[in-house]
């Protein structure tokens, strides 16, 4: 019988600042796959910070449940995909404005995140 076994990626699988995983972890889940199990990814990560993680650790996955679970993919092909509609999109959208004047963006290569400015002083 197959079994499926899925991994968490940051804090998990790789260590949050080294997008590289380790040669223990790689070798496993090459053995894992290779007794014809199958090996997915579970993240927060949007679809293309996932490819760049697999591409840049050369390693394969059965499975991929990303953006939180709204995106799913089964041997490369999509299963599932789950958008917020424009209104909800908007009411969120108008939350954060409100608290815009409070927040800073910080940019990294990762994407975006906001720290409150009270957390800078």
């Amino acid at each position: 019988m197959k079994k499926l076994f899925l991994s968490d990626v940051d804090g998990t699988l790789i260590e949050n600042v080294n997008p590289l995983i380790s040669t223990e972890n790689k070798e496993a889940i090459n053995q894992w796959r290779n007794k014809g199990n199958c090996f997915g990814l579970v993240t927060g990560r949007n679809i293309t910070l996932c490819e760049e993680l697999l591409s840049l650790n050369e390693l394969e996955v059965d499975c991929l449940l990303a953006c939180n679970g709204a995106i799913s993919f089964w041997k490369g092909n999509l299963i599932k995909k789950t958008c917020i509609n424009v209104e909800k999109s908007r009411k969120v959208l108008d939350i954060v404005l409100e608290f815009a004047p409070t927040l800073v963006p910080f940019i990294s290569e990762n994407g975006m995140t906001y720290f409150p400015k009270s957390h800078l002083s």
